[in-house]
């Protein structure tokens, strides 16, 4: 029986986690040592309350896991021990999070097909320019964001794998409807293990989003699945990635600063290399009244219209009318100019740069434009949904997002980043003289 206390802390668990670590207990404790007959499924129906659905889910699990063996009709018996080490568990995303008692949401962020180039046609098994399916969605766990998806698919293992709805299901539950891994490759930190698991298995394909400002290593993930009756037809070119040498910060994520004067506030999204001693400053305004903007002695600015009707910025020398979608105005930091809102408020992107510190620009960055991969510092912010090609992958970046990367001048020169679709956004960039 399962005592009170065991109850207790499997409460929160999926109905088929809670019957699956009772199993697992008690193999690891010995209580059913290998060969041992284990209880049937109708006990632990009777036992948990579950229904046998529930029941047969965990023992497919632990199957798969290579802890314990079934024989139609005469029940299921503890494996053993040795299988134990030499089987690979894939399981759902989607399913380790709401075995946690999260809640999992997805965004689709291309679904599509693509013509294989020939590495790609190479690790599918398919001709070189032949169609394949390709998929990049960004799965959250309690709305934060926890790993990217990127997958590659062979048409001829999952005819409809297109016309699924990823919101509602995964990749993996579709591709297992008419398929099975057979191997599993895992490489990262110079080290690679190959690997097979059951039909039952779970296929993942993931890579974690970046947190806001850490720098994140590469490694790679490959599963292959194949279709009853093709031996050895690759079907999925997985990647994982715990990433490069870049960062994010979300606008979301950073708290609103009031101005001295009331008439607004500031998010401040990133003060490189230090706060204290800052060479490059970016933040997002929220203008909400008419007002002068504080002077920055020995520093160059750039400002741009986010949304808002527009403001009009007025000097001694004159005034510039600025609108959503007009070009970034420059002006220099000490020359601090009245604002006037045109209707309403606005909400815009600043950029600062301490002069002595290099070259700086900032400019809008339009679908297909780039960043190269040389320059001392580079960032860019989007105010809506953007896919961004970082060299090695395409990723998707969520609307008000900056992206940054820094490169020493002893360093290589990195990949250049290539924008492949967005809305409003614009490049920053610092360049060492």
């Amino acid at each position: 029986m399962v005592s009170p206390r065991s109850r207790a802390q499997a409460v929160a668990q999926a109905p088929y986690a809670r019957v699956k670590q009772h199993l697992k207990q008690g193999l690891a404790s010995g209580r059913w040592p290998p060969g041992a007959l284990m209880p049937s499924e109708a006990e632990l129906v009777a036992e948990f309350g579950v229904s046998r659905m529930t029941v047969n889910r965990a023992i497919r699990e632990l199957q798969a896991e290579g802890l314990v063996a079934r024989s139609q009709g005469v029940g299921t018996f503890a494996a053993p021990l040795h299988r134990v080490s030499s089987t690979l568990t894939i399981r759902d995303l989607q399913e380790e999070i709401e075995a946690r008692g999260h809640r999992h949401h997805a965004q689709v962020h291309l679904q599509r097909a693509e013509s294989a180039p020939a590495a790609l046609a190479a690790q599918l098994g398919v001709l070189t320019g032949s169609e394949v399916f390709h998929t990049l969605i960004v799965h959250f766990e309690n709305a934060v964001p926890l790993q990217c998806e990127d997958r590659y698919v062979n048409p001829a293992c999952a005819p409809g794998y297109l016309q699924a709805d990823f919101t509602r299901t995964t990749p993996t539950q579709v591709l297992f409807e008419t398929t099975a891994l057979w191997r599993a490759q895992y490489a990262g930190g110079g080290r690679t293990a190959h690997g097979a698991g059951s039909q039952a298995a779970a296929d993942r394909c993931r890579r974690p989003v970046p947190d806001r400002r850490a720098p994140h290593l590469h490694a790679r993930r490959r599963h292959h699945h194949r279709a009853p009756g093709a031996p050895g037809l690759a079907l999925c070119r997985r990647r994982e990635l715990h990433a490069m040498n870049s960062h994010r910060v979300r606008l979301a994520d950073v708290a609103a600063e009031p101005w001295r004067n009331g008439g607004g506030t500031t998010r401040e999204l990133l003060a490189w290399p230090q706060p204290a001693e800052w060479q490059l400053r970016v933040s997002v305004a929220e203008i909400e009244r008419d007002g002068p903007f504080s002077p920055f002695d020995g520093v160059d600015r750039w400002f741009a219209v986010i949304e808002g009707a527009g403001v009009e910025l007025a000097w001694a020398s004159g005034t510039r009318t600025l609108r959503p979608g007009a070009a970034p105005l420059q002006f220099a930091g000490e020359a601090a100019p009245a604002c006037r809102l045109l209707q309403g408020p606005t909400r815009d992107l600043n950029f600062m740069h301490r002069r002595g510190a290099g070259v700086a620009s900032m400019r809008p960055a339009l679908a297909g434009s780039r960043a190269e991969g040389g320059l001392r510092w580079r960032g860019l912010y989007v105010a809506d949904e953007a896919l961004i090609d970082l060299g090695e992958q395409t990723e998707p970046l969520a609307a008000g997002t900056l992206l940054w990367s820094e490169r020493n001048d002893a360093e290589p020169p990195a990949r250049p980043w290539q924008l492949q679709s967005a809305g409003r956004a614009w490049w920053l960039t610092l360049e060492t003289r």
